[in-house]
């Protein structure tokens, strides 16, 4: 079945029309009544049905109940999601009808203005003026609200928003400073909707307030126009200013505010006397006096007060009165009840006179009282006060400058330091010396106290051998040098009252009158002294530097001497440039500075040379000495055993064409001398008696027989005048430590074993032998032999052919049957049992038999001892060992001074003999070791 979607629409109300009465609260319902008007909204939807539904589950969820359709349109806008019924309102209508009024919801929504929902009829609808009242109200359950009988009549013309009447159209107000009133904003709206003004921002609104009734604007505090509070500080204060019809028809007006400056120079102001408050006092009348008119006392005593309405100031009052011809009396003066001058009236001059008052302070609103007493004929009469502004009093000014080094001399300030402690003179226009005072640390002075007008500075021409630097010196007068360099005397600056006149600077700089010498002579001696025999060098470069950069260059004459002039103070270093086939002579030898060298050999430089301003230093002296030819070192070779020390006299195929005394300085570039020594990755070379000896023991202990390590370390010599060489000595270390691969390597692959008992009846056996060409075995006698096979014949006393293998497991012959075990019998016979106590408390060690026993338990996996015969010990005894072997020999490998296992493995031929039992003897470690060789 397929659905079309129609659109529905009809007029209506929002809440916020039903409670503009301000009668019906804040929710518009039952006892609720209101005036029909206009409708104020359209609202439309879309739908698959006819009818609008109501809320979802009674009126528990603000929710639709139909989820199809129903989305909700204002004004052909859509709000929130979907809209339903709320509920049905029941009025009674002023014209006897009786209507009904659908109050409908949006999901998500709420209506303009107070409340939240919109109000349209359901059938008939009141004529315009009708008054409503709610008498009743439903809920809306299902779908049964027609859309074709909403509405609420025709709705209400679009809204005009309000418009300003009485704003410029470039919005620009200007106001006195000193007045809080801006302008009184006026405006008008075509619907007649009542108005409501406001600010709306700009960026001095915050110093603005609008009244919202009347749109009286003003500020919050009266500007000042020497004291500018606009944010740019340009006294023009910037707001924005809206009026609102409260329909939502809103208009905005961008006002500019300029602030004007108003002359608050205070003024003469002349207060009459019969303008005054008067008490006990009357007026008359008399041509002489100003006005016509004057006061009197009415009595003995009398007052008469005025209000100051002047600008604040400082001011100087003038009391005119009359002084009778006869009487006695006074006039005296208050402001605001503190007395602050008086008049006696006993002069009687019968005339009018006048007393001024100087320097009153007053301020608007201030209250000025003049009391009058007299008797006898004075009246203590008053004509007037004028208050004239106070001439101000003319401020002293001041001038400073600064006294300073102008040590690039370039007649300006550089920020450079002052000098302290120099005496400075202030003449006035007329030439006249009219102030000295004394520049301080940073060398400023100054003059304080001073009448307007013009003045110069005098300052002296030089200070500590400093004169003063070029006058003038720029365009900015603030740091250049004001004082003529022949007299001292600035030009006229002028000092202005109540201001200090600043930079009026001198600067003093080296007149560059240092000079620096002297002398390159032959050092014939090499002593580095000059001696009274001994001649200068031409043609020799000397260059004068400072702060490491060279400033000048020169070279010497005839008599070897030279000499930089025009210097100014400073630390300078000279070089001195040697001459081909010289080089220079040893520096600072003896105690005298006229006399000796002063330039490094090496470098040619000097040390630092202070020069003070104008000194003059004639010591700064260069020897030199015929070239030193350097030595010639030759290279060296040795071998040695990595454990044995070798000498080598280097020395020995070195030479010196100047036959000079070699010596050996450094060692692998480390400093060495007689008696010391250096390391060099382990080797330690020692210098003795002029000769190297080269120790590798511990860089080389655990070189192998048979390998070899080869370094080559440099030496350097010196010949004591200055030459050096260097070569290298080549050296082979031989290894010549053992191991057992070593001691594998050196057995002989074969031999003869003569075998007889140790014991008569034990079975147990020592071993000689022979043939096998290596004298560690031939003709040797090894007690200590067991069998290595429980199962296994041998004749004694009998020549037994063998082959020779080393007891490991990776090198036992197929005779042993448990070769993996032969670790634990090597640690056996590393053990010494037979002189260890058995512990059977008779005090007998362990027997041979008890150790032959041990053994085979481990090669043959068979424990046994022949307990038959005593001597033998017994096998609880031989498991004694055995389990101790097991508890520790596992992994155990013989090294130096240990016992080592070799294997006597009889050969086809001795097997065919009968001769069938391998035999294991035990040999000394250091018996079996070899020797260094380290002559190939």
């Amino acid at each position: 079945m397929t659905y079309y979607y129609k659109n529905f629409a009809w007029t209506a109300f929002t809440e916020a029309d039903l409670l503009a009465n301000g009668k019906n609260g804040h929710d518009f319902g039952m006892g609720d009544s209101f005036v029909m008007q206009h409708a104020t909204v359209t609202m439309s939807t879309f739908d698959n049905d006819s009818t609008l539904s109501g809320d979802s589950w009674y009126d528990w969820y603000d929710k639709s109940q139909d989820r199809s359709g129903q989305d909700a349109y204002i004004d052909n806008k859509a709000v929130g999601c979907k809209m339903f019924a709320e509920q049905y309102h029941v009025l009674h209508g002023s014209d006897g009808k009786t209507y009904y009024m659908i109050e409908i919801k949006v999901e998500g929504h709420d209506s303009a203005g107070a409340g939240n929902g919109y109000f349209t009829f359901y059938g008939a609808q009141p004529a315009a003026g009708v008054e409503l009242s709610v008498v009743n109200t439903c809920n809306v359950a299902g779908s049964w609200i027609d859309y074709s009988c909403l509405g609420a009549g025709k709705a209400a013309p679009p809204n005009t928003p309000p418009t300003f009447t009485n704003v410029p159209a470039n919005g620009i107000f200007c106001v006195d400073e000193n007045t809080k009133l801006v302008i009184d904003l006026n405006a008008k709206d075509a619907d007649c909707d009542p108005l409501s003004f406001s600010l709306a921002g700009g960026e001095d609104a915050a110093l603005f307030e609008i009244d919202a009734n009347t749109g009286v604007l003003s500020f919050k505090a009266a500007p000042d126009f020497e004291a500018p509070g606009s944010k740019d500080g340009d006294n023009l204060y910037k707001v924005i200013v809206a009026v609102d019809d409260g329909k939502g028809g809103v208009t905005h007006a961008e006002l500019s505010v300029c602030v004007k400056d108003v002359d608050e120079t205070p003024k003469c102001v002349v207060y009459e006397a019969e303008e005054m408050k008067l008490s006990c006092y009357t007026v008359k009348c008399a041509s002489s006096a100003s006005g016509g008119e004057y006061i009197a006392l009415t009595g003995y005593h009398g007052s008469a007060a005025q209000v100051f309405d002047g600008a604040s100031g400082e001011y100087d009052l003038t009391l005119r009165f009359w002084d009778a011809a006869r009487g006695d009396g006074y006039i005296k003066i208050l402001v605001n009840g503190h007395e602050v001058g008086a008049a006696r009236l006993n002069a009687e001059t019968n005339k009018w006179s006048e007393v001024t008052l100087e320097g009153l302070d007053l301020a608007k609103g201030d209250v000025i009282t003049l009391k009058g007493a007299g008797n006898g004929c004075e009246y203590a009469i008053i004509d007037n006060i004028k208050l004239c502004p106070a001439d101000p009093a003319i401020e002293p000014g001041a001038l400073e400058g600064r006294l300073f080094v102008d040590a690039d001399a370039n007649g300006l300030d550089d920020v450079e330091p002052g000098v302290a402690g120099v005496s400075v003179q202030l003449l006035d226009s007329a030439g006249n010396v009219v102030a000295t005072t004394t520049t301080g640390d940073d060398g400023g002075y100054r003059f304080d106290g001073l009448q307007p007008g013009d003045y110069r500075v005098i300052f002296p021409t030089a200070v500590e051998g400093r004169v003063l630097t070029d006058q003038n010196v720029g365009a900015d007068d603030r740091i250049d040098s004001d004082a003529d360099t022949g007299t001292g005397v600035t030009d006229s600056a002028t000092v202005v009252a109540g201001e200090v006149t600043k930079d009026v600077d001198a600067g003093l700089t080296d007149p560059g009158t240092a000079s620096l010498g002297n002398l390159v002579f032959l050092d014939t001696d090499k002593n580095g002294i000059q001696n009274g025999s001994e001649s200068g060098v031409q043609n020799v470069t000397v260059t004068l530097f400072l702060g490491g950069t060279a400033i000048a260059t020169t070279t010497t004459d005839a008599a070897g001497n030279y000499l930089f002039t025009g210097l100014k103070a400073g630390t300078y270093t000279v070089g001195f440039t040697e001459k081909a086939g010289f080089d220079l002579t040893a520096a600072n030898q003896g105690g005298d500075e006229a006399l000796d060298s002063d330039a490094d050999p090496v470098t040619g430089l000097t040390g630092p040379i202070t020069l003070g301003i104008g000194q003059t230093n004639l010591d700064v002296d260069a020897g030199l000495v015929i070239e030193n030819r350097a030595p010639e070192a030759m290279d060296d070779a040795a071998k040695t055993c990595a454990d044995d020390a070798v000498t080598v006299d280097v020395l020995a195929n070195d030479s010196d064409l100047d036959g000079d005394a070699l010596t050996i300085t450094q060692v692998a570039g480390q400093d060495i001398a007689e008696g010391g020594s250096v390391d060099v990755d382990g080797v330690t070379i020692a210098l003795v008696d002029g000769k190297l000896v080269f120790d590798g023991s511990a860089a080389y202990a655990d070189l192998i027989l048979g390998q070899k390590a080869t370094i080559s370390i440099s030496y350097q010599i010196a010949d004591g005048a200055g030459g050096f060489d260097t070569a290298n000595v080549d050296l082979t270390f031989c290894g010549a430590k053992n191991t057992l691969e070593t001691i594998k390597d050196s057995l002989p692959t074969s031999g003869n074993m003569v075998l007889s008992l140790d014991l008569v009846g034990a079975g147990l056996y020592q071993t000689v032998l022979s043939g096998t060409g290596d004298d560690r075995f031939d003709g040797q006698s090894f007690d200590v032999a067991f069998c290595g096979n429980a199962g296994l014949p041998i004749k004694t006393g009998v020549d037994v052919p063998v082959t020779f293998h080393l007891g490991t497991e990776l090198t036992a012959p197929g005779s042993i049957k448990n070769p993996g075990n032969l670790d634990m019998v090597n640690w056996i016979l590393n053990q010494d049992f037979s002189a260890l106590d058995n512990g059977d408390g008779n005090g007998t060690t362990y027997t041979e038999a008890e150790i032959q026993g041990a053994i085979w338990g481990l090669t043959d996996n068979f424990l046994f001892v022949n307990e038959a015969i005593p001597a033998f010990g017994t096998k609880a005894n031989a498991q004694e060992i055995y389990d101790l072997a097991l508890a520790n020999g596992e992994g155990f490998a013989a090294g130096d001074g240990d016992i080592v296992s070799i294997i006597l493995d009889p050969t086809s031929d001795a097997i065919a003999a009968g001769n069938k039992q391998p035999i294991i003897i035990g040999v000394e470690w250091d018996a079996l070791e070899q020797d260094c060789f380290c002559f190939v």
